[in-house]
């Protein structure tokens, strides 16, 4: 897992957060935890985040980090996860599923984010 140090959740937009505890509740599931959350630009590049992260502040008209990391290893639980992220959330324009995690974030064309993506890649 891995956690800013310069940042705490004020710096998260916490409708990530609401969505996050939505879903978990409807798949039955406890709130998992968040492995990675708002990042200041150096501590995004030492984990290899892409320097226009949706996890930067800085990078989105907001000022607040829109993306989460949700760690996660159940093949099924990530499935369920991301087709009601797919389902009922118009505003999470992309959604990466790892062997370690499930990422999405709310990242906006305007601010240079690619949109209705779905990564799929082991690390």
């Amino acid at each position: 897992m891995y956690y800013c140090r310069h940042l705490t959740y004020a710096d998260l937009d916490r409708e990530l957060l609401i969505i996050h505890e939505q879903v978990c509740k409807k798949l039955g599931i406890p709130v998992l935890g968040i492995s990675s959350g708002a990042r200041c630009p150096q501590c995004n590049k030492t984990v290899g985040g892409t320097e226009h992260s949706a996890h930067v502040p800085q990078n989105n008209a907001s000022k607040l980090a829109e993306a989460i990391d949700v760690p996660m290893s159940d093949s099924n639980i990530k499935f369920r996860y991301a087709r009601e992220l797919f389902k009922n959330y118009d505003n999470i324009h992309r959604i990466e599923i790892t062997n370690k995690h499930l990422h999405f974030d709310k990242g906006v064309k305007e601010d240079g984010f690619p949109q209705d993506v779905l990564v799929i890649k082991w690390i």
